[in-house]
This record gives C-alpha cells, structure tokens and sequence, in this order.
C-alpha cells in the first residue's frame, strides 16, 4: 500500500511538471518563427487531479466517490479468538437398577450432541458361572444413524469389563432423557435369565457439535491490545480525516443466540493514554447475527458515527498507538431459544474507517529537473514568457526555476524567490473549493537571462505548496479538480 504523503507528494509533482512539456517548449522560444514583435501559444491544456493519481498506481486506501471526492478507508483485523470449550459434558455413570432405564442426560437443553470422542465402560457381575448372552442397546445414542447395541457373553461367576469408543457418535436426548437397556439370555436355549449388576460408564467426552437450549452461560474473550502503526512522511497534524466514520465488524461462526458486549475498548494515545470509545451498544449489548449452519459465517456491523458515538474526538486526539478491546458474550440469554455451538467455533473482529480526506500543508517543497537544449539562444536577443493559469485545486504554490549546468551547478535563476505562480482555488472554513484562483505572470528575457540560457544545460523546478491561508486550514481535494493553463511566448 502506498503511504498517504508518498502519494500526494507524487500526485502534485505530477500535477505541477508532468504534461506541460517544458523541455520541449522552451526550445521553441528559439525558433526562427519567434522572431518579431508577436506573441504564440506554446502549451495549453488542464490537468485532472483524478487522472494525475491514476498515473502514479495503486492507491487501495483511497476511494473516488460519485461526487469525485476522494475518501481515506482503512480496513484491519482488530482480533480473532477461537472459543474456548463453552459447554462440557462430564463424566457420568448409570447403574442398573433394573433392564429398562430412563437417565436424565448431563447437559440441560440439549437435543443433540455428536462426539469428537470419548469412551463407554461396562461392567458385568454374576455370582454363579453360567453361558448367558447380555444384549445391551442405547436408544438415544447413535451410531452412523443407528440405536447403539453390542453383545457380552459370559460363561464364568466373576466380573466382565470392557469398553466402546464412542468417537463420532451423537447423543439425541428425548426430552431431557436418554433410554438404556439390556437383555440377558442362555445361550444355549435362549430363555430369559439374570445377571447380578451391571454398570455403564461415559468418560473423556469431548462435543464436537451440540444442540439446543441451554442454560446461559457468560464467557470473557480475555483482553487484546492491537497495535496501529502508520508510517507517514509528514506530520500528522497535517492529515485531518473529516466527517469520520468507523464500522466495527463481528464476524462468527457461534450459532447460539447471544448477547455482545464490550467490557472495555479504548483508544491508547501517543502519550500513553487510555481514551475509552462510548457507543451504547457495546455498554448495553447487542446480538450477533446467526450463521446458516456449522463451519458458516454470520457479519454484524457496528457503524460509529458522529451522532451515536465519540469517535470524532478520539480521532481529534490523534491516530491511535494501540487499540484495547475486551469482548464479553452472554450466550443463550433467558427465553432466547435453540442454537448450535461447535469445538472450532471462531470469532474475529475487524475495523473499517473511512473519511473525506482534507490535507493541511505548509511550506512543503517538490523538486523536478528537465534537460535544455538550446543550442539557437543567438536568435533571440529580448523577449518574455507568459503563464496563464486557472487552479481549481485549493493548493498555493510558488516556483522558483534554477538554470544549472552540466555539472549540476547553479548557473542562475529565473524568478525572485518566493514568487507566487499559482493561486490556490479559494476554500471555506470547512476547506470545500468555492472558487477558483487565477494568476498572470510574465518574465521578461534580458540579455544576462539570455546568457545564463545558453550556458545552462538543465532547469530545476522548485516548487514550495501549502493549502489555504499558509497551511491553518485543511483543504477537501477532490478527483475532479483541475489545473488549466495557457503558455505563451512575446518576442521583441
């Protein structure tokens, strides 16, 4: 991305010497053609500032509006987090009190929970030895779409164990309850018979995705500093961002309904201090938007404004080092319904500003050299150059022109230091152009001009610009705005 300075530096060194072919016209003054007392045109035209910065490349960070106005955006993560586990399902055991048993599940509310792991005990007791046959089934938990069931036979008095695992598996609690069985038989002649205990017992249960309406649950995203490096080639106050606005986008994959908040998100200043951001719905709270389903994601926006928040006075204080930020989420809030949440749940948080741009310069210089050649100087002995200009651009500018040799050395210069050549378009208080600036300028050739000429091997443009009244008020630019002018040459 090119740096804001860099890039208006470049525009006006563009706007100032490019298109206008000063080598080329120079040479002109002379041709045979020039002789007399007559006056000819030698370069008209305007110069669009929109289409001086399309020349220079990319400038991602500005915008051209509708109206031509050129807007600052910038557009940067301020966080990411990875959820942490936000419900858990505990270890839990069923002891048999009979073959056919409802048992209340763990978690409250849910309706659904697929396992990413975990792993089913169960434990067999008899007191005589006998061939028996145990059927276990679980109804509410499932197996590739199937009720779970699995086969213990047993022939010896003792105790049995063993185990499943339950990766991939899903739980589907029937209201609150999830169904256990089991079944026991001779294996012989298949008749009914009895074991003396039998326990089950769920562990290492990790969720992988649940369902549901759960109880609400609060969790902090731990605090996060962020911090904001602009690089500029000016001083700051020289960029004034005006009527900023600044959207603070969610995105989530949590599919829970959830209440949103701030417990602290502040401007850290190049002092040190801590400016915090007031907007209600990070005090009060707001709900995220819902993604479609597992693994989507759901955009809430938050648009700060000068109406509904301080953000103005905190970009009046000065870019920010570092921006603090604290999120908290309320999940399932009362009476908020059914939702998802997943192990890989994520959420980030980024922040979009943008703002008109108005520049505030003073005393800022451009430097451009251009070849001569003025091998005919002999056929012009007085003469002057006349520069007419209409500047819609609210930039003052005053030119110096140094002739130099081959060497570079500093043969001579063309005007009076300091001299003012192109008036800025005037500018209200708010910096918006109400007008633009014309200027007339003639320089008359003497005979020692005339011989600094023909020794000088190139001209130096030195151009000193600053916005209206010396550089207190910040100007709007605008990709529209241009700079005409009429070049013409009187030869005595």
């Amino acid at each position: 991305m090119l740096r804001p300075w860099t890039l208006f530096g470049s525009a006006l060194a563009l706007l100032l010497l490019s298109s206008c072919a000063w080598e080329e016209d120079l040479s002109r003054l002379k041709t045979p053609e020039w002789q007399g007392s007559l006056a000819a045109p030698v370069a008209k035209g305007s110069i669009r500032l929109g289409d001086a910065l399309d020349q220079i490349g990319d400038f991602s960070y500005l915008r051209v509006d509708p109206d031509g106005t050129l807007v600052f955006l910038a557009d940067f993560p301020l966080a990411s987090y990875s959820l942490p586990e936000l419900v858990s399902l505990p270890d839990f055991q069923v002891a048999f009190l009979e073959p056919s048993m409802g048992v209340p599940f763990p978690i409250e509310g849910a309706t659904l929970v697929d396992l990413s792991a975990g792993t089913l005990q169960y434990s067999i007791f008899q007191s005589v030895s006998q061939d028996v046959r145990v059927e276990f089934r679980i109804r509410d938990l499932l197996s590739n779409g199937q009720e779970t069931r699995w086969v213990v036979l047993l022939e010896e008095a003792g105790t049995f164990e063993g185990s499943l695992d339950l990766a991939g598996s899903s739980f589907q609690p029937r209201n609150g309850l999830i169904s256990l069985s089991y079944d026991v038989y001779l294996q012989n002649t298949q008749e009914p018979a009895a074991v003396d205990r039998v326990i089950l017992g769920f562990s290492d249960l990790e969720i992988g995705y649940i369902e549901g309406s759960l109880e609400t649950m609060e969790l902090s995203l731990g605090q996060d500093s962020l911090p904001v490096k602009i690089d500029l080639d000016m001083e700051l106050p020289q960029l004034t961002l005006l009527e900023p606005t600044m959207d603070i986008i969610i995105e989530s994959q949590v599919g829970m309904p959830n209440r949103f908040t701030f417990a602290s998100f502040s401007w850290i200043g190049s002092g040190g201090e801590s400016l915090p951001l007031i907007y209600a719905p990070f005090t009060d709270g707001a709900s995220l938007e819902l993604p479609a389903g597992p693994k989507a994601w759901a955009e809430t926006r938050f648009s700060l404004n000068r109406d509904n928040s301080n953000i103005v006075d905190l970009l009046a204080s000065g870019i920010p080092t570092a921006i603090v930020s604290e999120p908290l989420i309320e999940a399932f809030p009362a009476g908020s319904g059914s939702g998802f949440l997943t192990d890989q749940d994520s959420i980030k948080v980024r922040v979009e500003a943008e703002a008109p741009l108005a520049f505030q310069l003073a005393e800022f210089e451009l430097t451009q050299s251009f070849d001569l050649d003025l091998d005919i100087i002999d056929l012009i002995h007085s003469g002057s150059l006349v520069l007419v200009t209409e500047n819609e651009i609210p930039l003052d500018m005053s030119l110096q022109a140094l002739l130099l040799d081959e060497h570079g050395q500093l043969i001579d210069s063309l005007f009076d230091a300091q001299t003012p050549l192109l008036a800025g378009a005037a500018v209200n208080s708010q910096g918006t152009v109400t007008g633009s600036g014309q200027e007339r300028l003639e320089l008359v050739f003497d005979e020692s001009t005339l011989q600094a000429l023909d020794r000088a091997s190139s001209i130096q443009f030195r151009a000193r610009v600053s916005s209206s009244q010396g550089g207190q008020v910040p100007v709007r630019l605008n990709a529209d705005q241009r700079l005409s002018f009429q070049l013409g040459a009187l030869v005595r």
